[in-house]
């Protein structure tokens, strides 16, 4: 190795060490990278399909899209792959190497959770562990609180009490009974996400609303990055922002419905242009269910009058706000967890 390349590996080894606390631009400049805001922007433009962000995603400049950046830079070279022009090779290209992917047949459906690659692993750990409630009721106690019915239920020995939220039945349930969020933060557990661990979750209205959710991940971005939509849906009417609305398996959704309640569920279908066809969600109507994105069955109307749907949507209009996606940093460390155990 020569005197040069040991220098460069150095200052990349020195850059990794100190980790997060390493702005973008003091990586890019270990790595002989151009750090000027327009080299930033276009190596982020050049890494938009690696980082699994939209093709009109533009850089802004934020915090959030900067620690993304610098750590999906960090983990290629912990990888072992040099990011230096002197090399030869255009570092974005290097940046960008992939393992080859089998080519998809025209819009056929997808379901690929097979762990071929670490985001397929991420996404079958995150998958797994939310089928595993399938059939587990949704969280509302017998006077129409979400989020008590488990808290109470625990006291009780695990003895839920609990209320259709469609036909206002009051039923006893073995099965603990889980809201939105509580099934999501099952998956993003089992996955590897340890950014929630510091937070407690005894508190049935903290992390279990979805907004709490969201500024948690906006506040904590090495591990989940949010991908804003904000796209309204109407039942019955045509989508217009189809190419606007690009996941991959294991992604969550974010959504607030028409009357501003909030919903989260994570995608285990999607066709071949991104667009997401199965969501496991815990549905206020329905509990633990894995249903269509859209367009299913009336279930008729709920005790407040409000009709619902089979389907993630719920209602008849709902806005889609975020699409919530692992890092490489969160993808690595769920790859990680599996080979952990499996050792």
């Amino acid at each position: 190795m020569s005197l040069e390349l040991q220098k460069q590996k150095s200052q990349q080894n020195s850059s990794l060490e100190k980790g997060s606390k390493v702005s973008i631009v003091d990586t890019l400049k270990s790595l002989q990278m151009d750090a000027s805001r327009k080299g930033r922007e276009k190596l982020f433009d050049s890494l938009k399909a690696e980082l699994g962000l939209p093709i009109d995603a533009k850089y802004d400049f934020s915090a959030q899209q900067n620690i993304l950046l610098n750590n999906f830079l960090l983990e290629k070279v912990k990888n072992g792959l040099v990011l230096n022009q002197a090399i030869g090779e255009n570092p974005a290209k290097v940046a960008t190497k992939k393992t080859p992917q089998k080519e998809t047949k025209s819009a056929e459906k997808i379901q690929s959770i097979q762990p071929e690659s670490q985001r397929d692993i991420y996404a079958q750990l995150a998958i797994q562990a939310e089928r595993a409630y399938l059939g587990n009721p949704y969280d509302t106690d017998p006077n129409g609180r979400d989020g008590l019915a488990s808290i109470e239920g625990k006291q009780r020995g695990g003895n839920f009490k609990l209320r259709n939220n469609l036909t206002g039945e009051i039923f006893s349930s073995r099965k603990e009974p889980l809201t939105c969020t509580d099934l999501t933060m099952q998956g993003f557990r089992a996955a590897g996400i340890t950014c929630f661990d510091n937070l407690k979750l005894g508190d049935a209205f903290s992390l279990r609303r979805v907004s709490n959710l969201e500024k948690t991940i906006k506040e904590n971005p090495s591990q989940l990055v949010m991908i804003p939509v904000n796209q309204d849906f109407s039942r019955g009417k045509e989508i217009t922002w189809r190419d606007k609305l690009h996941c991959q398996v294991g992604d969550a959704i974010t959504t607030t419905i028409g009357d501003g309640s909030r919903h989260i569920g994570r995608v285990t279908e999607v066709d071949a242009t991104g667009f997401p066809l199965k969501i496991i969600h815990s549905s206020g109507a329905m509990g633990v269910v894995e249903t269509p994105f859209m367009n299913g069955e009336s279930l008729g109307k709920d005790t407040r009058g409000k009709e619902r749907f089979a389907d993630f949507m719920g209602r008849e209009k709902t806005r889609i706000n975020y699409v919530i996606r692992p890092t490489q940093q969160a993808i690595a460390l769920a790859a990680a967890k599996q080979k952990g155990s499996a050792a």
